[in-house]
């Protein structure tokens, strides 16, 4: 109760409404939804709410991308080759919550240190359309030597699809042409990640 509490009062400060309109609003997030994707909805504009105004959906959205921005900020102050739990902490925070499945990219140089990231694809709540072209012109642009690939599952699924796995020998063929390697294909649904490589994929 005292964590609800706290995202209240936060939820009041951030938007600047009252108490009592920022616990209508917290209250309002369906059973089902987890509070990151309910907040990411109304920062998105999934989700409405009398309480939540045009300047508060734009808090939200300023919110989740300053938190993308400080993940970021991280990979070039380490300037150490991504390690595991660190792109899965980053890909929770850019892909979970998202009710559209959105597909991700992130470069990476030939020491596997992180170059960019960028949404290329956003579709509907069970698929996204992958077009290799964009992601291999991408990969081109920023000189990266390998990318990651990511994209998250709205219904809190780990289990690839056969579309799933099907992109991800395309997109790997495709990138292979050009000597850029398809590090690996993570899916990211309720807080946790899967990587396809693991499952013998990539």
């Amino acid at each position: 109760m005292g964590g609800d509490r706290d995202l209240i009062l936060l939820t009041a400060e951030l938007l600047t409404i009252s108490a009592s309109a920022a616990e209508a609003l917290v209250c309002s997030c369906p059973s089902h939804v987890s509070r990151r994707a309910f907040f990411r909805g109304l920062s998105d504009g999934e989700y409405c709410h009398p309480a939540l105004t045009r300047v508060g959906r734009l808090r939200l959205r300023a919110m989740f991308k300053l938190h993308i921005l400080m993940s970021e900020e991280c990979f070039d102050i380490a300037r150490d080759p991504m390690g595991w739990g660190e792109l899965q902490r980053y890909l929770i925070e850019v892909l979970d919550g998202r009710i559209r499945e959105t597909f991700v990219a992130v470069f990476l140089d030939a020491r596997h240190q992180f170059i960019a990231s960028e949404i290329l694809f956003v579709g509907s709540i069970d698929s996204a359309c992958v077009h290799q072209r964009v992601v291999l012109t991408r990969a081109l642009s920023h000189h990266a030597v390998s990318i990651v690939v990511a994209h998250n599952h709205p219904s809190g699924s780990l289990i690839p699809s056969g579309a799933d796995i099907e992109t991800t020998r395309k997109l790997a063929k495709c990138l292979k042409l050009v000597d850029i390697a398809l590090a690996d294909h993570v899916i990211v649904a309720s807080g946790r990640c899967q990587s396809l490589r693991n499952l013998g994929f990539v």
